[in-house]
């Protein structure tokens, strides 16, 4: 359990994200989304002699009437956490032009 009192379920990090999985799953077999992927990682910032670089992992990527769509279930929407995912949110779009999706 994590501070939030999130559990680990199904393999994710919150019963929240195990749910929207299983929803994008069935949405991806009857044909409205596709590539599914979970965990992806995508680079912010490279690394440079003073600092290493800054990634953003997003919970879900799928592709949707032929564009790229990016969630993060957030479950808990105050403190530390939630800011610096506000950070990668806007470092996201600065960078490929991409508004993650908070579910």
């Amino acid at each position: 359990m994590t501070k939030y009192r999130a559990r680990k379920t199904g393999g994710f990090d919150s019963k929240k994200e195990f749910e929207r999985f299983m929803v994008l799953k069935d949405r991806e077999k009857k044909g409205k989304i596709s590539n599914l992927e979970t965990q992806k990682p995508f680079l912010l910032i490279d690394k440079n002699p003073f600092f290493r670089s800054v990634k953003y992992i997003a919970d879900f990527v799928y592709t949707e009437n032929g564009q790229q769509v990016i969630e993060d279930v957030k479950g808990y929407r105050r403190g530390q956490a939630y800011q610096l995912f506000k950070i990668k949110q806007k470092l996201m779009y600065e960078k490929y032009k991409i508004l993650v999706k908070e579910i």
